[in-house]
């Protein structure tokens, strides 16, 4: 049997000092399963980490999620996989209002929510996405009529620049 990673890919990428500190190949793909591709990918498990490898990469970065996206949007040479960064960081159910991480995703927090007899107000047909995910492809679910989409109940976000 095959796993995934097993896959026909493209050619892994020649290594250079400009890839640095992405050491960890890996073949990846959008949720579609198409155009398998050889990467470089890092992990971080803190927003700490995170940032030390967006300042300290040369080049581009590409931010990935979950990869629930069906193309290949978060394919990059080196790419940063969100989803060590998951921590909620607070959630007060007398507002509603919820701090997170990107890389969490909507299932841990309907879950959260949910216990709380809060829901989201924006749910699409999976919830094995990311906040990230959610955010830069500003999401709808079934209700779009009436909640319209994820980014129209953001509060605010803070933005990691290179």
């Amino acid at each position: 049997m095959k796993s995934r990673n097993d896959s026909p890919a493209a050619p892994p990428p020649s290594h250079s000092q400009n890839d640095w500190p992405f050491t960890h190949e890996r073949t990846i793909t959008g949720w579609g399963r198409t155009r398998p591709t050889r990467v470089y990918v890092e992990h971080p498990s803190s927003i700490y980490q995170l940032h030390d490898l967006v300042t300290t990469s040369r080049g581009t970065v590409t931010v990935r999620g979950a990869g629930r996206s069906y193309g290949d949007a978060a394919i990059g040479r080196k790419t940063i996989d969100l989803t060590g960064c998951a921590t909620i960081r607070s959630f007060d159910p007398g507002t509603g209002v919820l701090v997170t991480d990107a890389g969490a995703t909507l299932q841990a927090l309907h879950q959260l929510t949910i216990a709380e007899g809060w829901g989201l107000p924006v749910l699409p047909g999976t919830s094995h996405i990311t906040v990230g995910g959610a955010i830069a492809s500003d999401v709808h679910g079934k209700n779009h009529a009436q909640q319209g989409s994820f980014g129209q109940h953001l509060l605010g976000l803070d933005l990691m620049l290179g």
